[in-house]
């Protein structure tokens, strides 16, 4: 697990073939690291090698199967490729797993239903984010956005 955690902070700094080199090495040491292999298929997916990054992501899915983390990785390279309705697909399957435990989840749908142009359900998914994270402070959000949405149709 140190060398998957390594490689997850140089990724963050952008030094992937560093972290590419941890990610393999995780995988060498424990094949039924699910996590491995979601973390390498999304640095693979940043690179640009989708054909790679896929066959890690489904991999990781396959090793664990009920892993909110690993569908959402999917959807991440999925968006990165610009295919948004796989994307939708991956993050719907997250929530069907856990619908109320990821805010992060709804917000990366409702960000995904944006870059569709779909408006509406981007801010419904916002919504339920703020709402998981903060129920009191959703009615003030959504009131918000109400008159941004209508500010913007005058």
């Amino acid at each position: 697990m140190p060398c998957r955690l390594r490689g997850n902070a140089l990724q963050t700094k952008g030094e992937f073939d560093h972290a590419l080199a941890d990610y393999d090495q995780a995988i060498r040491l424990n094949p039924k690291l699910s996590y491995a292999y979601y973390s390498r298929g999304i640095l693979e997916a940043q690179k640009g090698d989708f054909d790679r990054a896929f066959s890690d992501l489904d991999e990781g899915i396959c090793l664990g199967p009920h892993d909110v983390r690993a569908y959402t990785a999917r959807a991440k390279a999925w968006a990165l490729k610009g295919e948004y309705d796989r994307a939708l697909a991956d993050i719907d399957e997250a929530i069907r797993l856990e619908p109320d435990e990821h805010l992060k989840v709804y917000a990366d749908r409702g960000a995904t239903w944006l870059k569709k142009g779909d408006l509406e359900h981007a801010l419904a998914d916002e919504n339920t984010a703020i709402r998981l994270y903060d129920p009191s402070r959703a009615s003030v959000v959504g009131s918000a956005n109400l008159y941004a949405t209508r500010a913007t149709t005058l």
